[in-house]
């Protein structure tokens, strides 16, 4: 389930996707803000290469796994991983995404980009403050619980990628089941086909238990 943001930390979260632009923003402090911080500055310098460069900026379309007759989109950033090579970089992406079984929507500008990062960064983060509990002595921990993933087939080796920046994704482990801890978060899932990501076009709130219906 996708959780309501409310619009406290969604001020928040835009203030630290703004400020971090100029440096190491103050809630970065905050280990919630540090963890996500690197793929924040790398957002900003991607964004600002993209628009030097002049090319078209994309998002890769998602739905939520409770909306079993996908009538809601959810729109991601698509995060490419050579910013000193943006162009051919971001061309890769953008045709393995194409390749994996995703929609890609292109040509947004620069502004509706950061706005939808923001709310998807929101969306991510607020799943990280409901998995944390306070300890005895001070500070917050995040749940250690992992997260679980079943595929139609056994042996696939599962990938996930973060729901604010779509990318061809980490590895989990082999279903199936695969688990594994990751970061409280929303993540989308997928497995490697032949050599070739395939992914689902779904986002889970994690740690959870995924069903991939891919064939």
């Amino acid at each position: 389930m996708r959780l309501p943001v409310n619009e406290y930390l969604r001020s928040v979260v835009k203030q630290f996707v703004t400020s971090a632009e100029q440096g190491r923003p103050s809630e970065a402090e905050d280990p919630a803000f540090g963890h996500v911080l690197p793929d924040v500055i790398h957002f900003h310098r991607q964004l600002e290469e993209l628009t030097k460069s002049g090319i078209p900026q994309s998002v890769a379309v998602f739905y939520d796994h409770d909306d079993v007759q996908r009538t809601q989109e959810i729109e991601v950033p698509i995060y490419a991983p050579d910013i000193s090579n943006i162009a051919i970089s971001y061309t890769e992406v953008l045709n393995l995404l194409n390749r994996s079984g995703l929609r890609v929507r292109n040509r947004m500008d620069a502004q509706q980009i950061q706005g939808i990062f923001i709310e998807r960064l929101s969306e991510f983060m607020a799943q990280m403050f409901v998995s944390r509990s306070a300890v005895a002595g001070g500070g917050m921990v995040f749940t250690k619980a992992n997260t679980f993933v079943d595929s139609n087939r056994q042996n696939d080796t599962i990938l996930y990628a973060k729901g604010y920046f779509a990318s061809t994704g980490v590895a989990l482990g082999v279903s199936s089941p695969a688990q594994g801890y990751i970061m409280p978060g929303r993540y989308s899932f997928g497995i490697m086909d032949s050599g070739t990501a395939r992914y689902e076009p779904v986002l889970w709130s994690c740690p959870t238990r995924v069903r991939l219906n891919l064939p």
